[in-house]
């Protein structure tokens, strides 16, 4: 009887929860990636299920979530150029993506699909398109 005065009423501390506390006890699944396609550093949407708290992986790359909820976490693509699965890691199971993320390397700066060169005149004249560096030949 001494025992049961000393017990708290159910919910007594219910308050200090968050809102939308949830516990995942099943493997995460992840259903899309938004976008497939993109540049280092650009942000990648991972939609699915039980996410929070996963581990994720582009490839053998980790990378750490800048914000997420249960059904959808947000990273930054990695440095690494090429395709690559997805994977979502928690302690009941391993997710893989339905498609793989493309990750391309980004464009040099400069005009848009033309490389310019100078003559031996001064003429500027486009060269091949998508050359990764530019000379101009100036006469003064």
């Amino acid at each position: 009887m001494g025992d049961e005065s000393l017990r708290p009423p159910r919910g007594f501390l219910d308050f200090l929860l968050p809102p939308r506390w949830r516990r995942v006890r099943t493997s995460p699944r992840i259903e899309a990636l938004v976008p497939t396609s993109c540049q280092p550093g650009q942000r990648v949407t991972i939609r699915g299920r039980d996410l929070w708290g996963a581990a994720i992986r582009v490839g053998t790359t980790s990378v750490r979530p800048t914000s997420g909820t249960h059904e959808e976490v947000i990273i930054e693509a990695p440095s690494v150029v090429g395709r690559h699965w997805v994977y979502a890691q928690n302690v009941f199971g391993t997710a893989q993506s339905p498609t793989q993320l493309e990750i391309v390397e980004p464009a040099w700066p400069g005009p848009q699909g033309f490389t310019f060169r100078g003559d031996a005149h001064g003429s500027i004249v486009p060269s091949r398109t998508n050359q990764r560096y530019m000379v101009l030949l100036v006469l003064g």
